[in-house]
């Protein structure tokens, strides 16, 4: 059963099912099993049925009779119900495992739950999102589920399409992973996907285009932010925050809508309050000190101790312009130099009357040195736990005057 191109995954119980009439669309086909109906309904290759002994023993030849009048070839795999964590466990291993078998290559997987028992559907589709995770050339394509409507005037089962279940599993993770981990990439992946669904729907253009340029300012954002450029990040995100308020929330945009505001607020602390559109064009103001200072912890929150060293060496020189009155051309690489003069091999010169001051600059500044060369020097990488303390020193004491000036 290999090539199987479009594999059908479904299950049955072990209740009486009676023959309805399933409608796709505009198609319609009369059985009593939902996988035999959506067998002829969808352009099926093959199908593997999950299902309990039990099940099977009432079901099995009824499936067998259905795919091969309709031409599907098809496999069984038995399971047992799930009581507790062990049982969920055995069930997503059977399914893997068989569908990672020499038996199965498929290209895309349609799910079928309509008679999945209990917590099996979430068991099975969970099951499916692994199974895609470790196989890049198969996608979990649809999601369907038969609901039986019938009555003695109308016994209908309508098909109804439950793939947007899995894309909000997937917005949970991406936002749980940018909370626990502050990487926006899954985000922005989403995103684009949502974008590239919009244009294939053809969509209006004024909106498809309002969400395309939304998606777009929001990828800028966040690689700055995840490259660890603070004054890239702070424009970028001002510029996406303004793109993502403007939208228009209704329908074109579909359920993803309700991840707006949530996305809003991840990025809010990024964005400069200045009106400006290049880097150049920022002024060194205290706001713009604390904003820049937020950004090294956000990063020292998270771990990534490289662009937390490498963003807290400039702020602390960005501090020490500020006191020299260098708040227009603190970008000007002559001014920066002023502060801290490279002297041949002997980098990052620097003094400073303040002892606390030159103590902190000479730590991360060393540090930074160890990052910065990938660890190919005789320094040893730092302690974590030494890298948040010299941060969180620099980040506490970055707008206390007398810090900083304390000696002069």
């Amino acid at each position: 059963m290999s090539d199987t191109g479009r594999l059908l995954v479904g299950s049955v119980g072990t209740s009486e099912y009676g023959t309805v009439t399933y409608e796709l669309g505009e198609r319609t086909f009369r059985t009593a099993l939902s996988p035999v109906a959506l067998a002829n309904l969808c352009e099926i290759d093959a199908a593997l049925v999950v299902r309990t002994p039990a099940a099977g023993e009432r079901n099995d030849e009824r499936l067998r009779e259905g795919f091969s009048a309709a031409g599907v070839d098809h496999e069984f795999v038995d399971i047992e119900l799930i009581t507790d964590s062990s049982d969920i466990d055995s069930v997503l291993q059977t399914i893997v495992e068989e569908l990672r078998s020499d038996r199965f290559d498929a290209e895309s997987i349609v799910l079928d739950i309509s008679h999945s028992f209990r917590s099996l559907p979430i068991v099975f589709l969970l099951s499916l999102m692994q199974f895609e995770a470790l196989e890049e050339n198969t996608t979990l394509e649809t999601i369907y589920y038969s609901r039986f409507a019938g009555s003695r005037e109308r016994d209908t089962a309508s098909v109804i399409d439950l793939t947007h279940l899995r894309t909000l599993l997937e917005w949970y993770d991406a936002f749980e992973t940018a909370r626990r981990t502050g990487t926006f990439r899954g985000i922005r992946l989403l995103l684009e996907e949502k974008r590239d669904a919009i244009y294939r729907e053809n969509a209006p253009i004024p909106e498809r285009d309002q969400f395309s340029d939304a998606v777009g300012s929001f990828g800028g954002a966040q690689q700055d932010i995840d490259a660890g450029f603070p004054l890239e990040a702070g424009i970028s995100t001002k510029n996406a925050l303004r793109a993502l308020s403007e939208l228009d929330r209704k329908a074109f945009i579909g359920p993803e809508g309700m991840v707006l505001e949530p996305l809003e607020l991840l990025l809010e602390g990024f964005e400069t309050k200045q009106d400006v559109t290049e880097k150049t064009e920022l002024r060194l103001t205290e706001d713009e000190l604390r904003r820049q200072a937020e950004m090294v912890e956000f990063y020292a929150r998270n771990e990534k101790y490289w662009i937390a060293i490498e963003c807290a060496r400039e702020l602390l020189i960005n501090r020490l312009l500020y006191d020299a009155g260098f708040r227009e051309e603190w970008l000007d690489r002559n001014n920066r130099e002023l502060i801290a003069l490279p002297r041949g091999d002997q980098h990052d010169h620097f003094t400073h009357d303040v002892q606390e001051v030159q103590e902190l600059w000479d730590r991360i500044c060393q540090a930074r040195n160890t990052y910065a060369h990938a660890g190919f020097k005789p320094s040893k990488r730092p302690n974590d736990h030494d890298v948040e303390e010299w941060l969180e020193t620099l980040c506490r004491q970055i707008d206390n005057d007398s810090f900083w000036n304390e000696a002069r």
